[in-house]
């Protein structure tokens, strides 16, 4: 039986997503009972991945095992169509930055408190970095967290420096009055860096990609060795690129 515990193969994370695609367009909630008949999994398993969706936000439980799908799955999946429109206006303008540069360059997006990379050049000779697409990136302690950051609405950035600031190398910054100065000189200058903030040996600048009425769209970055003393000549380039994506995806929005 299709999605039945048992099948051969089938791994725990495929079962416990059947969960979530056993909701279909038009549907409410659901009772286990109707989600285990859907997926083919025991209602005991059934009940033990739906809590832990709750747990998670992904659901809502309404009362005797009636289950709703939240508007957090909802907000995940604008926020992945978004993506997708995005990573397709900025893929070759990132191509043509990182044929010029020869380095890393990253575009990222606002999710809750955090940074996503959604789209990543990056070259056989340039300096290795842990970003990749998908991965989440803190605000605080990358160019492109930090040129976000100081972009975001007041709520946003509030509740970033509200919350404890890792340190992830001895440069990284943790205290927020510090944090909050360096953003205020951002948005003076129109770009952010960051020296081994959280990579040793990487440096990076970012500007922001701003839309209609300077909303801001997502961040724009390129890393580089921390022995590139010339970080400071990257900035008209980005501009540039950052320029190109925003006109782009303004046409695809129909802005």
């Amino acid at each position: 039986m299709a999605g039945n515990s048992g099948e051969p193969g089938r791994s725990v994370a495929s079962r416990c997503l059947s969960v979530l695609d056993a909701f279909r367009p038009g549907d409410q909630a659901l009772p286990l009972r109707e989600i285990a008949l859907r997926t083919g999994l025991p209602k005991a398993t059934v009940h033990r991945f739906a809590q832990e969706f709750v747990a998670s936000g992904a659901l809502i439980d309404r009362g005797r095992g009636t289950y709703e799908i939240s508007v957090r799955m909802f907000e995940i999946g604008a926020l992945a169509a978004r993506s997708q429109g995005l990573r397709w206006v900025a893929q070759p303008v990132m191509e043509d930055l990182h044929r010029a540069t020869r380095h890393n360059v990253h575009l990222g997006v606002w999710d809750g408190t955090s940074v996503v990379v959604v789209a990543r050049i990056a070259g056989r000779r340039s300096v290795p970095t842990p970003a990749r697409s998908g991965e989440r990136l803190p605000a605080h302690a990358t160019s492109i967290g930090k040129v976000l950051l100081a972009h975001a609405p007041d709520d946003v950035r509030d509740a970033v420096l509200a919350q404890p600031l890792r340190r992830f190398t001895p440069r990284t910054i943790t205290d927020p009055a510090t944090l909050e100065q360096q953003l205020e000189a951002i948005r003076d200058a129109g770009f952010a860096t960051a020296w081994q903030e959280r990579s040793p040996g990487t440096a990076s600048l970012a500007v922001p990609v701003l839309g209609v009425d300077n909303e801001l769209v997502a961040g724009l970055s390129i890393v580089v060795p921390v022995d590139r003393m010339d970080l400071a000549r990257f900035p008209p380039a980005l501009r540039v690129a950052a320029r190109t994506i925003a006109r782009r995806w303004i046409r695809l929005e129909g802005g």
